[in-house]
């Protein structure tokens, strides 16, 4: 898997954000899809494709995070699940 760039500033979120990604690349030899398949969000989800990246909230960031993890358990935005 290559690395990802977001493009933001590093903050709190964004690095935590970050090392837990890292996280799941190197706890694994699966692909990135099959591990995040464990991963459970609850709560009210908005799906966030875009952010700006200057003045986006920590809802809009939790959103953007949570729609990332959706749509790579889905293999794709427009996919279901399997």
């Amino acid at each position: 898997m290559r690395p990802l760039n977001f493009g933001v500033q590093i903050g709190a979120f964004e690095e935590w954000a970050k090392e837990a990604f890292r996280e799941i690349e190197s706890a694994s030899n699966e692909d990135v899809e099959q591990v995040l398949s464990e991963f459970v969000i609850t709560g009210t989800l908005t799906e966030r494709r875009t952010i700006d990246a200057g003045t986006a909230t920590l809802a809009e960031l939790r959103d953007f995070v949570a729609t990332m993890v959706n749509d790579i358990k889905k293999r794709g935005q427009k996919r279901t699940y399997a």
